[in-house]
């Protein structure tokens, strides 16, 4: 019996993929993937359909696989670190709609999952930049992941109670300085970007106003 090629499913997943024929992509490359020994690409040409089709369960579960078999491959954890993070922020929005109708029990259960997902985000999109310190897209990955995680922590801050208030308080702070560190880097990198001073200048802004100690 003739036995298949991995490239032939992998040509038709893309093919697919091209006409926008998500489900035929899918099935192709699910084919390759069952073939024996599939190229890094098929696994990514798979994990670019279920990003496409909001399905980050099924992108996160993939793309742990793909670490687990490319080790030392940055592009890997950095996608991952952005699926993670897409996750994280749904947890947090559902923790705060918890916390909105007085549902404190299950928005402190939600708070730990969504910690946890945003440490793992963290954890990944840093992985990525330590093996490509120089790489702009990655630097900026890490600068964006901690502007949006400032943006969590302050929105976050407003619904819960006053008690717990300080630990979103503090996480703004951190995240806040972390991320006008890593835009600072990425525009030392990548200078011809002048939008960014504008939004390390809001940053910093925000951080005067709000962080910074009067004696």
């Amino acid at each position: 019996m003739t036995t298949i090629p991995t490239e032939f499913f992998e040509h038709l997943g893309f093919l697919y993929t091209q006409k926008n024929n998500i489900s035929e992509a899918r099935r192709y490359y699910e084919l390759a993937i069952e073939n024996n020994n599939p190229s890094k690409n098929v696994y990514f040409g798979l994990a670019n359909l279920y990003i496409s089709n909001q399905d980050h369960e099924s992108a996160i579960s993939l793309l742990n696989k793909l670490e687990t078999k490319y080790p030392d491959d940055a592009q890997i954890k950095n996608a991952l670190g952005t699926q993670l993070f897409i996750i994280a922020e749904g947890l947090f929005n559902d923790m705060s709609k918890a916390y909105s109708e007085s549902n404190s029990v299950l928005g402190k259960d939600l708070l730990i999952k969504a910690e946890k997902t945003l440490q793992a985000s963290e954890s990944q999109l840093m992985k990525a930049f330590e093996k490509e310190p120089f790489n702009d897209f990655f630097v900026k990955c890490l600068a964006t992941f901690y502007n949006n995680s400032t943006g969590i922590y302050l929105a976050s801050s407003e619904v819960v109670s006053e008690q717990e208030k300080k630990f979103f308080i503090d996480k703004t702070e951190v995240n806040l300085g972390s991320a006008i560190e890593f835009y600072e880097l990425y525009k030392s990198i990548e200078p011809a970007h002048t939008d960014i001073s504008s939004t390390i200048e809001v940053l910093t802004q925000l951080k005067k106003v709000n962080f910074t100690d009067i004696k």
